[in-house]
């Protein structure tokens, strides 16, 4: 009887918690959809970046989005954030959930994925790059070591030169 009723009570605070979290994210949508309207100043169903600037310079709108863990501190690199598909407007949709992924400080998941993602990317520069070496040094002769080539004193030989002699 009583791990039973331990049981139910962990499950009543898990839905209870579940709910509020959802709760909170109704909240949130709703909030960022006054906040839309209230940006888009000439009602057209967009928020360009000069009205997004503009309403910026407004503190009660700079208070309002510190309310949603929105940093305001760059306007132009936020508009860049929230502006997913780099059309210079937002619109309903694409605010939310740009919003909604930026709300907050970043979380270690963020980081780990940002790190891995520029160790790939880096990785796949390395290998460009090699490619790169590869191909110049089968076009022009020279050696596949760049850092020898700046050492030795003479200057390589190209085919042409070679072709000349």
């Amino acid at each position: 009887v009583f791990c039973q009723n331990a049981i139910d009570s962990a499950q009543h605070y898990h839905d209870l918690a579940t709910q509020t979290v959802m709760h909170k994210k109704v909240v949130y949508i709703n909030r960022l959809r006054i906040l839309f309207r209230e940006l888009d100043q000439d009602g057209d169903g967009t928020i360009t970046v000069d009205e997004f600037r503009r309403n910026l310079q407004d503190p009660r709108v700079e208070a309002y989005f510190q309310t949603l863990e929105l940093d305001t501190s760059d306007v132009q690199s936020l508009f860049a954030l929230i502006d997913q598909d780099g059309g210079e407007s937002l619109d309903l949709e694409e605010f939310i959930t740009s919003c909604m992924r930026l709300k907050g400080y970043a979380r270690g998941v963020d980081m780990a994925k940002l790190i891995y993602d520029w160790k790939r990317q880096h990785r796949a520069y390395e290998k460009h790059f090699r490619h790169i070496e590869d191909c110049l040094h089968r076009l022009s002769g020279l050696p596949s070591d760049l850092a020898a080539a700046r050492r030795s004193p003479a200057p390589p030989a190209t085919a042409m030169s070679r072709v000349a002699s």
